[in-house]
């Protein structure tokens, strides 16, 4: 395509996309993809949309847009960047860059995220007023899409837009001021002004240091320390809790699905003061960092946290020489005194026992592993909680009850191995565990059903009803009440109806 309209500022590339297809005069959502990008599967998506090299290819005249200047200018990807660890936000990069298939927003957690992405259109009808008079056209602005803040910054709530994304998959819908309803989204409040600056600068920061999960654990446990919410290495919670709900109000909170109990094990806010083993959206982060750092910038807490040197143990063998020969002595005897007392795991519950421990381990590590190799506890042979021949009786009895009780019926269903241990209770159970249960698998295997005896009774079962309601026997009759045909039967079944003659009725010849 020539003449690609570029970008106006923070706008969304799928805006873009929309212009040019007016500028084009291009009505078909079709042909708009294969003008812009090549390809007819193209998804039109609004915060993290894919194949961006097309574009970039197309604006390469002005030499003022790369790939990665569009994602960071002109997506919401400023949003989860910071919070990812580098090798997931690089490869973000790259499947935006080409066909992503969804995997970007199931790889920067959007889509397991509490703060769910925004799925209608919204916009300011002011900002919209600004628009037409600087640049003489109206666009989507990435602003009017921040999850959780439905809120222009300088004009307050967001106006609904009548169409949706969602009516086409594929139909990059541009702005139109007359579509816009007179309903607001949401009534704007002090919690959103203060939440929506701080997304304004996380949008608008030049760059993102890396930042690993044992920075971000390490810099929570600080934050935690200097506002006195610690006691020895353990964070107090409850008080945090108490401290977020007094900042926020629990209706806001909750408003924004971020509302947690004191008794609740796994909370979001638990879990972000806690060792980080996933990412957290940008909207708790910022909701923590607006009660306890308000004042400060949020490019320079990240590179407070980008310089955080994670605590962590390191085993280092030391030589008998860099030894204090009296403390190793001492030590050695200290904790061959508790081992023999309580044995190796109750001994670092004991007084001074988990110092000892350490010790050794960080001194004496080659001692300390050989001494416990040999005063390991050894475990007496436990004895089965579950008596398996017994229990093969039982069910053995059971199912040649059931055997008894069934083996005339033709109503039931195929009378399967599946079908009888159905009908045992704690069935699961005894499938997982038929190795331990020979009667029962021999009583599986010479009972169970097949499907050509299955589809035998079937026949036999319609045969009889129409006996019984003096009918003549038709051999497409009976196969319609037993719902089987010729084509359907196995080859055993047919070779016994042949011989039975079911299929020398006149019907059949015919």
């Amino acid at each position: 395509m020539l003449n690609f309209p570029p970008p106006h500022p923070d706008e969304l590339l799928y805006s873009t996309v929309a212009r040019a297809g007016i500028y084009h005069g291009i009505i078909s959502p079709k042909q708009l993809l294969d003008e812009v990008f090549g390809n007819r599967s193209v998804i039109a998506t609004l915060n993290l949309p894919s194949h961006i090299a097309h574009i970039a290819d197309l604006l390469r005249n002005t030499q003022q847009y790369s790939v990665e200047d569009l994602i960071y200018r002109h997506t919401l990807f400023p949003l989860y960047a910071p919070f990812v660890q580098k090798a997931i936000r690089d490869k973000a990069i790259e499947l935006m860059k080409g066909k992503a298939g969804g995997a970007v927003h199931m790889m920067l957690g959007v889509a397991a995220s509490r703060i769910k992405a925004i799925h209608n259109f919204q916009a300011c009808p002011k900002c919209i007023e600004d628009q037409i008079e600087h640049y003489g056209e109206s666009f989507w602005k990435r602003d009017w899409f921040i999850p959780n803040l439905p809120f222009c910054l300088k004009h307050g709530p967001l106006f609904i837009y009548k169409e949706k994304p969602i009516d086409s998959r594929h139909h990059f819908l541009p702005l139109i001021e007359s579509n816009l309803s007179l309903d607001s989204v949401s009534s704007m409040t002090p919690q959103d002004s203060l939440m929506l600056s701080a997304t304004q600068q996380l949008l608008k920061l030049p760059s993102y240091p890396s930042i690993s999960f044992d920075q971000w654990t390490q810099f929570y446990w600080e934050l935690a320390h200097d506002f006195g919410y610690t006691r020895g290495k353990h964070i107090q919670h409850a008080q945090i809790l108490k401290l977020i709900q007094q900042r926020w109000g629990k209706r806001y909170l909750q408003s924004k699905q971020l509302l947690c109990h004191e008794n609740e094990e796994n909370s979001w806010l638990k879990s972000i003061f806690r060792k980080h083993r996933k990412s957290f959206s940008f909207f708790e982060h910022l909701l923590i960092w607006q009660t306890f750092l308000p004042q400060e910038k949020l490019e320079d807490i990240f590179q407070h946290i980008h310089k955080i040197q994670p605590f962590s143990v390191v085993k280092t063998k030391s030589s008998e020489n860099d030894l204090d020969i009296s403390n190793q002595a001492e030590y050695r005897k200290l904790w061959q005194q508790l081992v023999r007392k309580y044995g190796i795991q109750s001994s670092r519950s004991q007084e001074n026992g988990g110092a000892i421990y350490t010790w050794l381990y960080r001194h004496d590590y080659s001692w300390l592993i050989q001494f416990n190799s040999k005063h390991q506890m050894v475990r007496s042979a436990s004895q089965p909680r579950v008596d398996w021949h017994q229990r093969d009786h039982k069910y053995v009895r059971e199912l040649i009850n059931i055997n008894q009780k069934f083996k005339d019926s033709f109503h039931t269903p195929r009378q399967s191995a599946n079908w009888y241990l159905m009908q045992l209770p704690e069935h699961s159970t005894i499938s997982h565990n038929l190795n331990r249960l020979p009667l029962v698998s021999k009583f599986l295997i010479r009972y169970a059903e097949s499907i050509t005896e299955y589809q035998l009774r079937r026949v036999c079962l319609a045969a009889e009803l129409l006996f019984f309601s003096h009918q003549e026997l038709h051999l497409w009759q009976i196969f319609r009440l037993a719902g089987l045909s010729k084509e359907r039967l196995t080859l055993e079944a047919a070779k016994i109806l042949k011989l039975s003659g079911f299929f020398n009725t006149d019907d059949d010849k015919n």
